[in-house]
C-alpha cells in the first residue's frame, strides 16, 4: 500500500501494474527478522549472551518462511557467522611438530576441564572461578561497536571547525553531560537526587 500510494503521488501509476507487490511482500517477510535482529544488537544494554540468542532467533525465523530469498540469506549469514568464529576461536599451534602427542594431550585435558566444570554449575548452580570470568566477558563485551561510533558523532557535533580549540577534558565533560541528559528520564527519583548531591558537594 504505501508503495502504491508513492507511485501514485508522483504521477506514477501507470508503473503500478509492472511492479511485483508478490515479490516485494516477501522480501519485506525476509527483511524483518533481519532489522529486528539489527536493532536489538545496537541496544546499550546487548551483550554477547543477548546476541547469540537473537541471532539465533533471526536465523529461525528465516528458516521458517521457507522461501528461496529467505533461504539464501539464511545461509549467508550462516556461513559469515560460522568463518568469524572459526577465525576467532581458531587452535593456535603453539608446538613443533614433534610435540603433536603432547598438544593433542593438552588440548584434550583442557576441554575435559571445562566440560566438568559446565557439568558442575549445571548440576549446583554455582560457577567456577573460570566459568565467573567468562560470564563478566560476555556481559561485558558489545556485540557491536554502535556505542563507540555514537560517542565519535557526538564528539563531532561538538568539535566543530568553529570550536576547535576544545581540550580532550571539555569534550569529556560535554559528552558526559550529554549522555546523562539524553538518558535522564530513565533514571529514578532517588538515584537522579543522589547524583545531583554528589555534584553539588
Amino acid at each position: 500500500k504505501p508503495l502504491r500510494e508513492t507511485l501514485l503521488e508522483f504521477e506514477a501509476e501507470e508503473n503500478i501494474n509492472c511492479v511485483d507487490f508478490e515479490a516485494l511482500k516477501v522480501l519485506k517477510n525476509v527483511l524483518e527478522p533481519v532489522d529486528l535482529a539489527v536493532k536489538n544488537l545496537s541496544k546499550e544494554d546487548a551483550t554477547l549472551l543477548s546476541a547469540d540468542v537473537i541471532i539465533k532467533f533471526m536465523l529461525q525465523k528465516l528458516s521458517d518462511i521457507d522461501h528461496e530469498i529467505s533461504r539464501t540469506l539464511h545461509d549467508n549469514i550462516k556461513r559469515h557467522i560460522d568463518d568469524l568464529a572459526s577465525r576467532l576461536f581458531c587452535v593456535v599451534d603453539d608446538y613443533n611438530d614433534d610435540d603433536e602427542e603432547k598438544q593433542s594431550e593438552t588440548l584434550s585435558n583442557d576441554a575435559e576441564e571445562r566440560t566438568i566444570e559446565f557439568v558442575l554449575f549445571k548440576n549446583t548452580g554455582k560457577r567456577t572461578d573460570h566459568l565467573l570470568k567468562l560470564n563478566d566477558a560476555l556481559l561485558s563485551i558489545k556485540p557491536t561497536s554502535t556505542d563507540m561510533e555514537h560517542v565519535f558523532s557526538v564528539n563531532a557535533s561538538f568539535c566543530t571547525k568553529i570550536r576547535s580549540r576544545l581540550s580532550d577534558k571539555s569534550l569529556n565533560a560535554l559528552v558526559f553531560l550529554n549522555f546523562f541528559i539524553s538518558r535522564r528520564k530513565y533514571f529514578t527519583c532517588e538515584i537522579y537526587s543522589k547524583i545531583k548531591n554528589n555534584v553539588s558537594v
